[in-house]
């Protein structure tokens, strides 16, 4: 699982909108939708064939088109949005607006 996590991972790198690639651009001097352009079928393929060997590797008695799998998947990610969305709110909410903006 966790091969698949890591091989994930670096798919978001090449497909777009990617900020590594913007960035990467702004440095290189390069064209973004050019990169852009370049990124897409590389990673587009490269997420076909991890699909086909996840597929392969894992035979799992959920589909994608299952109810549970619906309602179940998106349950961590939306909890980790929202603490990552309230731990830095609350702590801003802390701080004296007037001491904030004096030190800019």
């Amino acid at each position: 699982a966790m091969g698949v996590v890591a091989a994930s991972g670096t798919l978001g790198i090449l497909i777009p909108p990617s900020l590594p690639l913007i960035l990467f651009a702004i440095i290189a001097e390069e064209s973004v939708p050019r990169l852009f352009l370049a990124g897409v079928v590389p990673g587009l393929l490269i997420g076909a064939l991890v699909r086909l060997v996840i597929r392969s590797e894992f035979n799992s008695p959920l589909s994608a088109n299952d109810a549970l799998v619906f309602l179940l998947v998106p349950l961590p990610i939306l909890a980790a949005a929202l603490l990552a969305c309230e731990w830095p709110a609350r702590r801003a909410s802390r701080v004296d607006p007037n001491v904030a903006l004096r030190d800019l």
